[in-house]
């Protein structure tokens, strides 16, 4: 049986990385502590962060295409790529609005509070 390992994380980007987590997560203590966020605004901040995530996964399929199109990759591979993008931002798109509304809904609107 043949063992698969990721590769190690440089340092640098796991460093970044890990700044990046605890600066969110203190913006989130502060907002609460000190500018009165309701839970609403709070559940909000994180949606607005999973957004984020999604954009960024999206520059890194990118990213992925542009590199396979340089080394002249597999066809298969290059149209696999370029479909996935499109099938990534329709689904994602569909979940964080669905998500969107949920929050909005429950948190936002004085008639389901």
């Amino acid at each position: 049986m043949k063992m698969v390992f990721k590769e190690p994380v440089k340092q640098g980007e796991d460093a970044v990385s890990s700044y990046a987590l605890i600066l969110a997560n203190v913006l989130a203590v502060i907002g609460v502590l000190f500018w009165d966020w309701s839970v609403g605004n709070l559940i909000l901040y994180y949606w607005l962060e999973s957004l984020v995530i999604g954009i960024y996964n999206i520059v890194k399929m990118l990213i992925s295409t542009v590199h396979s199109l340089k080394i002249k990759d597999n066809f298969l591979i290059i149209i696999n790529k370029l479909f996935s993008i499109p099938f990534f931002c329709v689904h994602y798109g569909i979940f964080m609005f669905v998500h969107l509304m949920f929050i909005i809904t429950i948190f936002f609107t004085s008639s389901f509070v």
